[in-house]
């Protein structure tokens, strides 16, 4: 493949960001089908983009195939959301024991320190620095464990992370105690 052929292929990356907070969005209100060519139009980009775009809110788990292939957002209720973090909750422990080896003190202190700002600034901070914090466990250090069908499980329920990035401190406010800064600070202790 050349690189200007992997240049298209990459071309969903430049509209995911805003394509995964409408869906992220639309699925706090329940189901919706997706038409492929209509979302495509609406991007003005080709199918083979658009297809690229959903299947990266798929892994993710914000959207789904239906019955007879069609695509609509995965709502984003209560329940769901619940279900998620009980998932997450029995899974991440154990990728955290998996990533250890691969895990340095520097990175982990570096971590901590962006941790302990936002602890000392919160709420008076931008969502990027919130998002930075979520990266810093989730991604960065849960992404070296060594199973990587547990980083499989573990991506399908990313939508309840990336939801606080399009949805807290953008239309709803941030609150006035965020409890998962002392979780974080206790598991890099």
């Amino acid at each position: 493949m050349c690189s200007s052929d992997l240049a298209k292929r990459a071309g969903w990356r430049q509209f995911f960001s805003d394509v995964e907070r409408v869906l992220i969005q639309s699925s706090l209100f329940g189901r919706f089908r997706i038409n492929e060519l209509e979302f495509a139009r609406h991007y003005a980009v080709g199918r083979t983009i658009a297809h690229d775009l959903l299947l990266q809110a798929e892994r993710t788990g914000i959207v789904a195939k239906c019955e007879r292939g069609r695509w609509a957002t995965v709502p984003l209720d209560e329940i769901r959301v619940c279900h998620l973090y009980e998932l997450r909750a029995l899974l991440e422990p154990q990728a955290l024991i998996s990533a250890l080896p691969r895990l340095d003190v520097t990175t982990l202190t570096l971590m901590q320190g962006r941790l302990q700002d936002a602890i000392s600034s919160y709420p008076n901070m931008a969502g990027d620095a919130l998002d930075r914090l979520e990266h810093d466990l989730h991604v960065a250090c849960i992404g070296r464990s060594d199973n990587p069908e547990l980083l499989e499980a573990l991506q399908r329920t990313r939508c309840i992370i990336i939801s606080s990035h399009h949805i807290l401190g953008t239309g709803v406010p941030l609150p006035t105690h965020d409890p998962f800064f002392e979780e974080h600070d206790h598991i890099f202790e």
